[in-house]
């Protein structure tokens, strides 16, 4: 097991900022080019969501089924925490945070990853997807 964690500080409120990584219109949008879904619901992602969904890496390669189970989705202490299976992964644990940071926002990716001898590969893909995934954030709040 491998845990990711990434990190990304922005200049607006809090509450902005959990609008935007707590609804599946916006993860669509900041996923393109990096992971492309099928049958992904519109609007607000709420806790107990359990989504049977089809993925494609990088929207090339081959759709493959894909769950996603939302655990918890708080928006008062605007955190969620989700819990995901397919492409060969045996544990995705993922906890998004959101907090007030020098007159801004802070928020925190935490991925717990196994996958089993793929675990280094998948763990490197992740940082960098969750990295990536900063650029289309900014254009959506307006900053970019």
């Amino acid at each position: 097991m491998r845990r990711v964690t990434v990190v990304h500080d922005y200049p607006v409120p809090p509450q902005q900022v959990w609008a935007l990584v707590s609804n599946y219109d916006s993860l669509q949008t900041v996923m393109r080019g990096k992971i492309a879904f099928a049958d992904l619901p519109a609007g607000d992602i709420r806790q107990g969501d359990d989504l049977a969904l089809r993925v494609s890496l990088f929207g090339l390669f081959p759709w493959r089924p894909y769950k996603l189970r939302i655990e918890t989705c708080d928006a008062a202490a605007m955190h969620l925490q989700s819990r995901e299976a397919g492409l060969g992964l045996c544990h995705w644990a993922h906890r998004i945070e959101v907090i007030p940071h020098n007159g801004g926002a802070r928020l925190t990716d935490i991925i717990d990853i196994d996958a089993g001898w793929k675990t280094p590969i998948v763990s490197a893909f992740a940082t960098w997807m969750l990295r990536a995934r900063h650029r289309p954030r900014l254009r959506l709040l307006g900053l970019a």
